[in-house]
């Protein structure tokens, strides 16, 4: 650049001191110029392949600076101000996986850090009656599918998820199945957890608060799966409000009935499943 720059002014006359002045002035300034130029530039990073980041590794990207590259794989760790071109994809980052039993069931908690292209996760079970080999992670005979849990597609904020089993008992293990919505899929750690054992006789609890203005809440036990119905009647036998019609699985539930649109009065809640029924009286006050 320097050189370019002299070539430039080489050919003014230095007859007079005034060119030369002119001349030294211009090379001076021209000369400052390149330098802001070159001081201000920040550092860039080009790869015109792939850069992939190893687990447990770290890059840190400093204010300013770019890093430029057609894709990148991040297993390891990012930091900086510094700014990435190009396609960034993130990983599905599973952080916690926890499983807590109560009479209501095992509730499954699951959080991820970051996800990308995330479908959604495939809930599995292995009960204690099926004996998990120390290969269960990978034997598909171990374990069977209980539900789905939507993803977030893709997002660098954390996500929370939970799903609760009511149907487990005894010693009970649990994994994930994360799947992309390309089809491919990852399976998480598995937690493991003693179920609360399902319910041995079938009810209808006492609904609380009795008397209820304008809601209460309705509890019933199940000891085997089946058909289940549960409505409530008015006084001269009218169905006034349908609150469940479904086949459950064994175990506890809880519904909420809510009487804002019907009169003051007696109601009957009528609970019926596998051939076996109860009743219980409701006293709405307003």
């Amino acid at each position: 650049m320097k050189y370019l720059l002299l070539a430039l002014v080489s050919h003014i006359p230095d007859g007079h001191a005034r060119y030369r002045l002119w001349r030294n002035t211009l090379l001076r300034r021209m000369l400052l110029l390149f330098l802001v130029i070159v001081c201000i530039r920040a550092p860039i990073m080009y790869a015109q392949s792939n850069i992939t980041i190893d687990a447990r590794a770290a890059i840190t990207i400093e204010t300013g600076a770019d890093i430029s590259a057609y894709a990148k794989t991040v297993n390891g760790m990012l930091s900086g101000g510094g700014t990435w071109n190009g396609s960034f994809p993130l990983p599905v980052e599973l952080f916690s996986f926890t499983a807590f039993a109560d009479k209501n069931g095992v509730t499954l908690s699951w959080k991820t850090a970051t996800e990308v292209n995330n479908y959604g996760f495939e809930i599995e079970r292995a009960m204690e009656n099926r004996t998990l080999s120390s290969r269960a992670e990978t034997r598909d005979d171990n374990w069977s599918k209980i539900g789905f849990v939507e993803g977030n597609g893709t997002t660098n904020a954390p996500k929370s998820y939970s799903f609760v089993d009511k149907s487990a008992s005894g010693k009970t293990s649990y994994r994930l199945k994360q799947i992309d919505r390309d089809g491919e899929f990852e399976y998480s750690q598995t937690v493991e957890v003693t179920a609360v054992s399902a319910p041995k006789e079938f009810g209808l609890k006492q609904n609380y608060p009795n008397p209820f203005n304008p809601s209460t809440a309705i509890s019933y036990q199940l000891s085997e799966n089946g058909f289940t119905s549960l409505k409530v009647y008015d006084a001269i036998g009218r169905e006034v409000a349908t609150l469940v019609s479904e086949v459950k699985e064994a175990g506890y539930y809880s519904v909420q009935f809510d009487g804002a649109k019907l009169s003051s009065g007696i109601y009957f809640a009528k609970l019926t499943s596998s051939g076996k029924t109860q009743m219980r009286k409701l006293l709405l006050l307003k």
